[in-house]
């Protein structure tokens, strides 16, 4: 049995680490195999199938190139077997079997960029390509100052396979990021080493149909919205997830669209249907090979060309992958939509679509989940949109050009969740008491803090001076994180230096450009605790605007 979520595991399954260097781990990555020396045959003994392996990458690789070390990833533990043929960099180079007793893992669970990973052997690879997958492996690694911030201990580095004493809290650890599954095409009688792919029929069907259930108890984490805005954000997306569509969230700068788009994704990763979630950000220089893919060199084979799936097509199951994970496009207006999406459009709106690409001897297809075989998997040359995958994204409505940019053809398949600014109230009172509530979202406690009013008066007066450029709670968060690093006992002047600052650093950014920028810094100004000859001055030099420091 495989499992993607820590409340997979009973309480039965052992926890171990195995420990080896980063171009070892490379060749797990493509095979599911792990090895053991035959010095070290009793911890090959102990694992038992459904066991837990993490897997600790050493500092250097085999050819003494130094590296990152940190935990990479895990797997878990299916058949115990020996093996007669090398396998692993050390074993080609020396013509030995010095890994002869191996574990074939049900699945494996990365931190690193797997897409980015040669599937060649690593016979076949050169040393500037094997050197190019580590450091994607390596991305993202959970580091060993980690581990040891949140359980006070060093990670065991020695020995190559143990049982460390905090297993579990590694676990939960690596699933503080998002992990890539990768699943294995089944061993054939004879024991012969199999390359990244698919375990058997059940690990393409759990990725195709079934109803989706999405929990919604973790949808506002780290956030605040007032009930009447939790409730129409979460019906919103609720209905669009349901009814099929994918989901832009827009609205001002700092309200919270990003980290909702990730709550999103993680309450739908409970759900089998998918393997994980990724985000990008979107830029001006994006075009379809940024989203869909095109040619790359070939390192191995003398330079020709081959097709690299873009960041839409890395996250849909290919022959060679059981994967389903959701998108997050951060930003997505940066980018020119038309040029951007290209081919997309027509794949968004649940039809097939053929690419001027070429793969394995055919032209590369865009199909969707429904016209899969569950039992046999998208061929080489076919990527395929399960019913169940989704494209979020997040959209600066301040940036209305930008909308309008796009087609109509694009909106239409999207539902749009206005994600706004908080209407803040004119009593200093009631202020305070939403500031509160915004502290405790964030992980502050509700004892008294006194900064809380004088940062909540500033993000008044920026949104009461003009609707133009309201800003939203994570540039206030920032505010009171920064006014925050003063000592208690720095006095009135340093903390109306802090609070000062903490404006210019964070909210005087945001104005660039605004028309009625005056009227906001003016408003500013006006609170008792701003320097404001010192904002003055800077607006002079940041936003080019001139304002009297008389009086």
């Amino acid at each position: 049995m495989t499992a993607s979520t820590l409340d997979d595991f009973d309480d039965s399954v052992t926890i171990y680490k195995a420990t080896g260097p980063p171009d070892h781990w490379v060749t797990t990555l493509n095979t599911g195999i792990w090895g053991f020396t035959p010095d070290n045959e009793t911890g090959w003994d102990r694992l038992d199938e459904g066991d837990i392996v993490l897997f600790h990458s050493t500092g250097k690789d085999t050819e003494g190139g130094r590296w990152d070390s940190g935990i990479v990833g895990y797997g878990i533990a299916g058949e115990k077997r020996r093996k007669e043929e090398p396998l692993w960099r050390t074993e080609f180079e020396v013509s030995e079997n010095q890994y002869p007793f191996v574990v074939d893992l049900e699945a494996t669970y990365w931190r690193g960029d797997v897409d980015d990973v040669s599937s060649a052997t690593v016979a076949e690879k050169s040393d500037g390509r094997l050197d190019a997958d580590i450091e994607a492996l390596l991305r993202n690694r959970l580091t060993l100052d980690r581990t040891k911030e949140a359980t006070g201990d060093r990670f065991p580095v020695m020995g190559s396979f143990n049982e460390p004493s905090h297993g579990e809290q590694y676990l939960e650890l690596l699933h503080e990021a998002p992990l890539t599954a990768v699943r294995y095409r089944q061993r054939e009688a004879t024991g012969e080493d199999t390359a990244r792919g698919i375990v058997d029929e059940t690990d393409f069907s759990h990725l195709f149909g079934g109803e989706l259930e999405l929990d919604t108890a973790g949808l506002f984490d780290g956030l605040y919205f007032g009930s009447d805005e939790r409730k129409r954000i979460r019906s919103a997306t609720v209905s669009a997830v349901q009814s099929g569509k994918h989901i832009v969230f827009t609205g001002p700068p700092g309200t919270g669209k990003t980290e909702l788009a990730e709550n999103l994704c993680r309450a739908l990763e409970g759900n089998e249907q998918y393997t994980g979630y990724r985000l990008t950000t979107a830029t001006a220089d994006w075009s379809t090979f940024d989203t869909v893919g095109g040619y790359m060199p070939r390192e191995e084979a003398g330079g020709s060309l081959e097709f690299k799936p873009g960041q839409v097509l890395k996250r849909l199951p290919t022959a060679d992958a059981a994967r389903n994970e959701l998108l997050v496009v951060d930003e997505i207006n940066r980018a020119d939509i038309d040029k951007a999406f290209g081919q997309l459009f027509t794949v968004l709106s649940g039809q097939a679509v053929q690419l001027p690409f070429e793969k394995d001897g055919a032209e590369v297809e865009i199909i969707p989940g429904e016209d899969v075989d569950p039992a046999v998997g998208p061929a080489p040359h076919e990527y395929a949109v399960p019913g169940s995958w989704r494209l979020f994204a997040t959209m600066n409505s301040y940036d209305k050009t930008s909308l309008y940019e796009m087609s109509y053809a694009f909106m239409r398949r999207f539902a749009f969740v206005r994600v706004g600014a908080p209407t803040l109230p004119d009593d200093d009172e009631a202020l305070e008491e939403l500031m509160v509530e915004y502290d405790r979202a964030w992980g502050a406690d509700g004892a008294d803090r006194p900064e809380r009013l004088s940062v909540g008066r500033v993000w008044r007066a920026v949104n009461g001076a003009t609707e133009e450029r309201a800003i939203g709670p994570a540039i206030v968060k920032d505010m009171l994180e920064f006014v925050r690093t003063q000592p208690a006992d720095a006095g009135d002047a340093a903390f109306d230096r802090a609070l000062t600052e903490a404006v210019l650093s964070y909210v005087f950014p945001q104005l660039e450009g605004v028309p009625k920028r005056r009227r906001i810094v003016e408003s500013v100004a006006e609170i008792d605790r701003i320097d404001d000859i010192r904002l003055i001055e800077s607006a002079r030099e940041m936003l080019q605007i001139e304002l009297s420091t008389d009086g």
